[in-house]
């Protein structure tokens, strides 16, 4: 009997192998459909294949980027790297070291000796993980490379001995720069202090003067480092956004409705988009209640938090309202919200008539979800969903914290809107001042 049952267990393995030798011939079958569009540059084929065989499973996409990644010499500058953002975490460090020949090329170089996935891979690896860069700065840094700067992100003290030489070497003052944004990214204490020392080259430092950014003599012992998102003010270093992060979740009905009017390649449908979990639902979007001061018109309703979730420091109820025609000229839009939350729009800019009527963001409710750790750095210029409450912002056009109208100090950055399910165009940035209960709204583009 004993022999009887081992010998079915060696069929069935053996089926099982079969089987799964049949599965591979298949998926390479598909991978090489899709190389084979591509290089035919038949895009149409590309994105329909991709869309229905590829990016629905995890681990069908981590294997199609190796499958590129093996052959990815003839792609040029196109290729499959949007695939990080559908495979699971636990892959990362391999692609890493898949990747690993493109850590010290630029972009030219990299298109140039058929490394362009490989790099656009490590700068998307370089928001996702940056841990897995930590060993490398040294060499990074050697190569006079900055294209997977948020490496440096969290680093703490272990490379700051290169940036210090670098820092009092004068014939490396090109670079100076670079290094101080290094030590600020570098996210501890130690390394604001450094970036304090070495930046006060002069005697000024950026303030807010009279409701707006400005180069000041430093007085007052103020300084601040925008990259990194902190303040040095009174003999304390303030962190200017939350550490608490919640990404909108929108809901499958409006994510499908959306898919289904966009292009295949315009689709969204990675990870971001569908983060499980939930803290409770949030109004989005709608018709405003206050109106808007400048145009005379109605405003628009942004979002409603009745509850703060942990780590988010608002007296709830509170409501966010702007005019999406007026906000466009690149000034906050400040708001002053009473004990209950209602906002009242500040007519901080000169009127001017509509030439256009705007329609307020489909309302809905959305389910706020905590960031999973690999959202918590995010580029602005992808697909990803960045619509969020907390965390860093994801800065369009470089770091832009708002200053209190009433009080002069920075603002904390509270959340972001991005482009996805509704379009913003842009980003708009919503800061906070609780001490004198203001909002300031921004939308930043391209």
């Amino acid at each position: 009997m004993e022999r009887v049952s081992g010998n079915c267990h060696q069929e069935a393995r053996g089926v099982e192998g079969v089987l799964h030798g049949l599965q591979r011939r298949e998926l390479m079958e598909v991978f090489e459909r899709l190389h084979t569009a591509l290089i035919e540059k038949n895009f149409d084929e590309y994105f329909s294949v991709l869309e229905a065989e590829v990016k629905p499973s995890p681990e069908t996409s981590y294997e199609c980027l190796v499958y590129f990644l093996e052959r990815s010499g003839g792609l040029g500058l196109f290729g499959p790297d949007e695939l990080l953002d559908y495979i699971l975490p636990n892959q990362f460090s391999d692609i890493f070291e898949r990747c690993a020949s493109a850590l010290g090329m630029n972009d030219k170089e990299a298109e140039k000796s058929g490394h362009s996935l490989q790099h656009n891979l490590l700068k998307n690896l370089s928001f996702q993980s940056p841990d897995l860069f930590y060993p490398h700065l040294d060499f990074i840094w050697q190569k006079n490379t900055d294209e997977f700067r948020n490496g440096w992100q969290n680093s703490g003290e272990i490379h700051h001995a290169r940036l210090i030489e670098c820092l009092n070497d004068p014939d490396q003052g090109k670079n100076h720069w670079e290094a101080l944004m290094r030590l600020e990214l570098s996210n501890c204490i130690k390394g604001f202090e450094l970036a304090k020392q070495y930046g006060k080259s002069q005697d000024t430092v950026w303030a807010v003067k009279e409701n707006s950014w400005q180069q000041v003599p430093n007085t007052e012992g103020i300084y601040l480092l925008e990259n990194a998102g902190f303040e040095y003010r009174a003999g304390n270093w303030n962190q200017l956004y939350l550490q608490a992060s919640y990404h909108f979740r929108f809901g499958d009905e409006q994510r499908l409705k959306h898919n289904n009017q966009e292009a295949l390649h315009m689709r969204l449908n990675d990870l971001s988009w569908v983060i499980p979990g939930s803290v409770g639902k949030m109004r989005f979007g709608g018709v405003g209640q206050v109106g808007c001061p400048i145009c005379g018109k109605e405003s628009h309703h942004l979002l409603t938090i009745n509850t703060a979730p942990h780590g988010i420091p608002l007296t709830t109820p509170i409501i966010f309202e702007t005019c999406l025609y007026c906000m466009v000229h690149h000034r906050p839009m400040y708001a002053k919200h009473d004990q209950h939350g209602f906002p009242t729009i500040e007519p901080s800019y000169q009127m001017f008539e509509r030439d256009y009527d705007v329609d307020p963001f489909e309302e809905m409710h959305i389910d706020l979800v905590p960031t999973p750790q690999r959202w918590f750095w995010q580029d602005s210029l992808n697909k990803q969903n960045i619509s969020r409450l907390g965390g860093p912002p994801a800065w369009l056009q470089g770091p832009e914290y708002e200053p209190c109208p009433s009080c002069e100090n920075p603002m904390l950055f509270l959340a972001q809107i991005g482009d996805g399910i509704i379009y913003v165009h842009a980003i708009i940035y919503i800061f906070w001042c609780d001490k004198c209960r203001m909002s300031a709204i921004l939308n930043t583009y391209t």
